[in-house]
Order: structure tokens, then C-alpha cells, then sequence
């Protein structure tokens, strides 16, 4: 994704720097970049230490301010051209370190966002926890996700759902990623999403099939007033075919996990109650999320559709992008409740 972002974003600058001249003067570092970006992705893949995961991590950031000097630069070129005010290099460069200090600290942040739901199906109250897209890779896996479990623990829930992308391909997940969700000792249950299928599909497996997390993979499970049924990831037509095999009970709250938001109209139509899904990260940062409003229908957050509640989570992490512009990472409380008359 960076690389692309890098030659597109590169020959944005051919194009324009004879109009920006000083604004978008910085070829040398696009190439610089071009080169660093599959090096270092290679160097954390292969070779999984702190060291790499720091040189990774500088690259990462590097790349993030470019991408963001290039917007600060056509704003400060459209004042100059307006305004005919023209804005000091130096206090550009300032201005985009503070974005880009800014959107590190955001990604660092979880929040927490409940979602209460009344249902004459439930009988007595379920605390469902989400998380979604944590993309744990190499060395720092673990502690991450010891970060997430702890504040999992916190909202004392019965049952814990993990839609998708727990883990990525940008350095093997540690073994022990998966110790202190086992330590929760709460029925949790996972799908797979896109960024485990892409590489590491075999190893996540294993990961899973050696931790007390229950994968659902085109298949349903029965936990008290609940029906969960969980759909690989894919695309529309495997959906739907993964989805025509499983028998709804319409007696039991059914809650459907699904990585990607896709297929929703028609899924909607099927009985499911609750659908919970992940992948969009709700655009991750500002402006990016008005783009992406575009392309996903649903990008983040709760929507009703026909007769089935919808939650899509903005996602617990950050994939290899540290960065998020008041778009935090989430940790989505879900409580079903009894329909009150």
C-alpha cells in the first residue's frame, strides 16, 4: 500500500513542482522512500527483533509525514495563489510535525463505545466485546495484545468476538500473542479477515487452534440465548454461499461476524439480528475518511439496516500505519438487553 502510495504520490510531485517550486521540491526523499519501503518490509518479515521493528516503525513515519507535507503543501500553494500569502517553508515543516505527532498519540488511544440493544429474544442481560483489526505483527504482538485483553477485562464481558485481522503479515506474530486473551478465561470467538489470508493464514491457524479462541469459519454455535455464526473472509458470491449453508434459528438472538461490511442489504434479509463487522478502520484519519465515505457504505459505527442492527468497529489497531486523526482506536461494548415494554 505505501509503496503505491509512494509512486503516486511521487509523480504527483514531477507533475507539480515547477508550479509548487519549493513547496514539493522533495524528489530525493521519494525516491529515498520508493527504495527504504520494500527493504525494510522484507527486513521485518524475515528477520523478527526489536531493532527491525524500530527501523520499520522510522520509515513508517517517515513516509506518513511526506504523504502529509504533500496536502499541507497544496494548502499552502492555494493560499499563496488566493491569498497571495506566502507561507514560510519552516513553518510548514512545523505545522506537519505537529500532525504527525498528533496522529501518532491517536494511535496509541483505545476508547471505549457502547451500544445497547433491546431484543424480546434475550431474557436475561449479554455484555458482548468486539474488537476488530488489531493487525498484531512481529515482536510487539504480544504486548499489544496483552494491552487490548487488559482493557477487555475491564468491561467484565460474557462473551468476546473478534472480527478479523488479529494478526498481520508484517512480521510473524509472536507465539505467546495469544496468552493473556487465554487468560480471560471468556468464551471468545473469532473470523478471519483479509490480512491473515493473505500470508499468513497457516500461521494464525495454528495460533488460534493452540489458544482457547474458537474460530468460526463458515459455520454457527449455539451460547445460551445467542446464535453466532461466523463467515470467512471473501468475497460477495463465497459470502453468500457460506451464508446459504447455515440453518438460522429464529429463536435465539443470532449475531452474525463478518470481517468486511459487504453483502449487508442482502444479509440483512436473512434473519440475522446483529451483524458485526470490521476491516474500513472508519477511514483511520482525517481527511482520508471523507474519500473512503465514497467507497464503503458502511465505514464506522452503528446503522439500522431493514430490520438487522449493524456495527461496523473503526478497529482496536492500526495495521503498520501509526497514525489516526481523531478517528481513535476502538474496543465496541455491545449490551443486549431484555425489550422493555
Amino acid at each position: 500500500m505505501f509503496l503505491v502510495a509512494s509512486i503516486f504520490f511521487f509523480l504527483i510531485n514531477l507533475f507539480f513542482q515547477n508550479a509548487l517550486h519549493s513547496y514539493l521540491d522533495f524528489s530525493f526523499w521519494w525516491i529515498l522512500i520508493f527504495l527504504m519501503y520494500p527493504i525494510v518490509h522484507l527486513l521485518q518479515f524475515r528477520i523478527n527483533t526489536r531493532a527491525t521493528n524500530y527501523i520499520y516503525t522510522g520509515v513508517i513515519l517517515l513516509t506518513i509525514y511526506q504523504l502529509l507535507f504533500i496536502f499541507v503543501s497544496l494548502f499552502a500553494y492555494i493560499v499563496d495563489i488566493i491569498f497571495k500569502i506566502l507561507i514560510p517553508m519552516s513553518y510548514l515543516l512545523i505545522f506537519n510535525l505537529v500532525i504527525l505527532i498528533i496522529g501518532f498519540i491517536y494511535s496509541e488511544i483505545i476508547v471505549v463505545r457502547k451500544l445497547s440493544i433491546n431484543s424480546p429474544k434475550i431474557k436475561q442481560k449479554t455484555r458482548i466485546v468486539q474488537i476488530s483489526d488489531l493487525h498484531a505483527h512481529g515482536i510487539s504482538s504480544e504486548s499489544l495484545i496483552s494491552k487490548v485483553a487488559k482493557k477487555v477485562k475491564k468491561q467484565k464481558p460474557d462473551i468476546l468476538v473478534i472480527t478479523g485481522d488479529l494478526f498481520d503479515y508484517y512480521g510473524l506474530p509472536s507465539k505467546n500473542s495469544l496468552k493473556e486473551i487465554n487468560a480471560l478465561k471468556i468464551p471468545t470467538y473469532y473470523v478471519y479477515g483479509n490480512h491473515e489470508n493473505m500470508l499468513l493464514r497457516d500461521y494464525a491457524s495454528k495460533l488460534i487452534d493452540d489458544s482457547s479462541v474458537i474460530p468460526l469459519v463458515n459455520e454457527n454455535i449455539k451460547f445460551n440465548e445467542l446464535q453466532l455464526i461466523g463467515l470467512d473472509d471473501c468475497n460477495n458470491g463465497c459470502l453468500n454461499d457460506g451464508l446459504k449453508k447455515q440453518q438460522i434459528d429464529n429463536e435465539a438472538y443470532s449475531i452474525l461476524l463478518q470481517h468486511k461490511p459487504i453483502n449487508v442489504e442482502n444479509i440483512s434479509k436473512k434473519g440475522i439480528d446483529l451483524m458485526l463487522s470490521g476491516h474500513t478502520h472508519g477511514g483511520q484519519f482525517f481527511p482520508f475518511n471523507l474519500l473512503l465515505n465514497m467507497t464503503w457504505k458502511y465505514l464506522g459505527g452503528y446503522y439500522r439496516v431493514n430490520d438487522m442492527n449493524l456495527y461496523v468497529s473503526r478497529g482496536t489497531g492500526t495495521k503498520s500505519f501509526p497514525f489516526r486523526l481523531f478517528i481513535p482506536n476502538e474496543l465496541t461494548v455491545v449490551d443486549l438487553l431484555p425489550q422493555t415494554k
